[in-house]
């Protein structure tokens, strides 16, 4: 769904303020709450004037709301939509709650792409995915696969960081 849960964003909020980025891409944005949250902490506490894009694949997602938040949006599946975009181009890139969506295979092949085009990379998924199909017409709602951080990252160059509900992996 165009969301994910609450339990994680101070967890998460922390993180990015920790890595103090000047540039963000929220990929799979959905209802675009990172990228507000993002804007808003980056702006006032961190005092910067960020850039933070977006990437979707679900056109009837993005509404005037996400236009305001983020500077530009990217229509398309996010490995096609990555694999655009130039090495190291993003201080920091999110993934929250999307990579439940990818095959193992393809979402593998998922965070090689973040790695390439994020400085740092955040990601969170579910520790325990339930089935789900198709939401609001959203053929890439469907769950596809179970994760955990060391197949998220076992290169020892992540921190994984404690949340009971969620695996929120951190890499460099």
């Amino acid at each position: 769904m165009p969301s994910s849960q609450f339990s994680q964003i101070s967890t998460i909020m922390n993180a990015v303020a920790r890595i103090a980025p000047q540039s963000v891409l929220d990929v799979g944005c959905g209802y675009g709450k990172y990228g507000m949250l993002c804007r808003e902490y980056i702006e006032l506490w961190l005092q910067k004037e960020p850039r933070i894009d977006a990437i979707d694949v679900f056109r009837p997602y993005i509404k005037q709301l996400q236009r305001a938040i983020y500077d530009d949006i990217y229509m398309g599946e996010a490995i096609k939509q990555l694999k655009k975009m130039d090495s190291k181009s993003y201080d920091l890139v999110l993934a929250i709650d999307i990579l439940e969506h990818f095959t193992k295979e393809d979402g593998l092949e998922f965070i090689k792409e973040l790695r390439r085009v994020g400085k740092h990379v955040l990601i969170s998924t579910p520790k325990r995915v339930k089935e789900q199909g198709d939401i609001f017409g959203n053929e890439y709602e469907t769950h596809r696969s179970q994760w955990n951080s060391l197949m998220i990252d076992n290169t020892n160059q992540s921190t994984v960081i404690y949340e009971p509900n969620n695996w929120i992996v951190v890499t460099k």
